[in-house]
């Protein structure tokens, strides 16, 4: 399935590999390019040439010098004083200084000025990429050497060992960073008179310092541990506890840097306005920057931690950042429930239906005839009784009024009946006028014709 030599890569870098993918993880502002961290890895792999052939002409000299023979491998027979000078040094200088000193080499020639370097928690990233390139090469080659017994061994303590170094080492050289570009800018403001007093800088050369010889004099004391081993189980127990400490040292500060991160500019202006606190304002109105902000928020940030996005280098200042760049989080999308497949339900092994048992009949009393009521002895009705007629006066006949003194009142003349059938309308008897038709005019005497009845066919008898 897998040969030897697949499986010894492996072992070799696994470790590492994990390692790397933890620290890349930690880094929460602004992650790194994934090129530059390639390069740094594939520097640290590279840097294993150079320290061997160093390492073999220091023990050349080492040997010389302690013991006479200029030869590259020394057994001594019996551990004494001058045995644990020569450790002392063939470890701490001769190998903890040449493998961090190339590791930080590679690392500050290639990370000073890049331009990504702008958050605390980067130092650590170039660090650890560097130094676990190292670690990777230097365990494939123990590996094909010593077998899988020592890449086991080497799994759980050296390539972590490396990393904890890394992690010091990256530590320092961001406080360096910080220092440097807090000391330009405290240039910058004695240059352009915002103070008085000449600047007398942050101590950049003393981190810059730490960063190399703390990784040293750790690694210097691990190997000088593992040297001896095989001599006392007092070198075992110190071994142990060195491993604790360092694993405790490592991720807990990857875990403290990387929550308390921060942009390089806002700790500049931090460690600026600690011992300049009159320049707030000018720092809030640099001309090289369009934005004003005002004195009070740059106060308040240095207490809650919020960094600026001044970014300052050695040679100008301006605003690159106003806030961390985040990638922005992804609107959730509404979740439909999918259409689940329909389910038959097997046939349910229910009870056969148990036939009806009527109940038996229920012993009831009989129904006991209706009792009508007797008639109720009620008054007699009694007949009405009509009112009798009052005592009203008898209508007197009307009175009618007496004639008022005028004309007398001349009784109606009617008219009599006209002349028969044949006789002349009227009477030509002067002022008696009769008129046709059996009337007359007023005051004369009409005459009445009847019709013939028996020529009348409608008349009856």
């Amino acid at each position: 399935m897998f040969s030897s030599t697949e499986i010894f890569m492996v072992i070799g870098l696994l470790p590492a590999a994990l390692l790397l993918f933890y620290i890349y993880k930690m880094d929460r502002i602004e992650k790194e390019p994934k090129g530059l961290l390639i390069g740094l890895f594939f520097l640290g792999v590279g840097a294993t040439i150079p320290t061997i052939i160093v390492e073999v002409l220091l023990s050349i000299l080492n040997n010389g010098i302690f013991f006479g023979s200029f030869t590259n491998d020394y057994e001594y027979l019996a551990v004494d004083g001058r045995v644990y000078l020569y450790e002392f040094v063939n470890n701490f200088f001769g190998i903890a200084l040449v493998e961090e000193g190339f590791k930080w080499l590679f690392m500050f020639l290639l990370t000073r000025k890049n331009k990504n370097f702008n958050c605390l928690f980067d130092g650590v990233v170039y660090a650890a990429f560097v130094s676990l390139g190292f670690a990777a090469a230097e365990n494939v080659m123990y590996v094909f050497t010593g077998g899988l017994v020592t890449g086991m061994l080497r799994m759980i303590t050296a390539v972590p060992a490396h990393c904890a170094f890394s992690v010091v080492m990256g530590y320092f050289y961001g406080k360096w960073f910080i220092s440097r570009n807090a000391g330009a800018l405290e240039k910058n403001l004695y240059q352009n008179r915002v103070i008085v007093t000449a600047p007398r800088g942050f101590g950049a050369g003393k981190y810059l310092l730490l960063s190399l010889i703390v990784p040293m004099v750790i690694h210097g004391f691990y190997d000088f541990c593992c040297t001896f081993t095989s001599y006392s189980w007092v070198y075992w127990f110190l071994l142990f506890l060195l491993l604790i400490f360092l694993y405790i040292v490592c991720f807990r500060t990857v875990y403290v840097l990387s929550k308390k991160d921060a942009y390089i500019t806002y700790l500049c202006m931090e460690k600026v306005l600690e011992r300049y606190p009159d320049t707030a304002g000018y720092l809030c109105r640099m001309p090289e920057h369009i934005l004003f902000f005002m004195p009070q928020v740059i106060q308040a940030s240095i207490m809650n931690r919020e960094p600026h996005g001044v970014k300052i280098t050695a040679n100008h200042m301006y605003y690159a950042h106003p806030l961390p760049v985040t990638k922005p989080k992804p609107v959730p999308q509404p979740v439909y429930p999918q259409p689940q497949p329909t389910l038959y339900a097997q046939p349910v092994n229910r009870p056969q239906a148990q036939p009806v048992q009527y109940a038996q009949p229920v012993n009831r009393p009989q129904a006991q005839p209706m009792q009508y009521a007797q008639p109720v002895n009620r008054p007699q009705a009694q007949p009405v009784q009509y009112a009798q007629p009052m005592n009203r006066p008898q209508a007197q006949p009307m009175q009618y009024g007496q004639p008022m003194n005028g004309a007398q009142a001349q009784p109606v003349q009617y008219a009599q009946p006209g002349p028969a059938a044949g006789q002349a309308p009227y009477t030509t008897q002067p002022g008696n006028l009769e008129p046709v038709g059996g009337y007359r005019r007023l005051g004369g005497t009409p005459t009445v014709s009847l019709p013939d009845q028996n020529q009348n066919p409608y008349h009856t008898r």
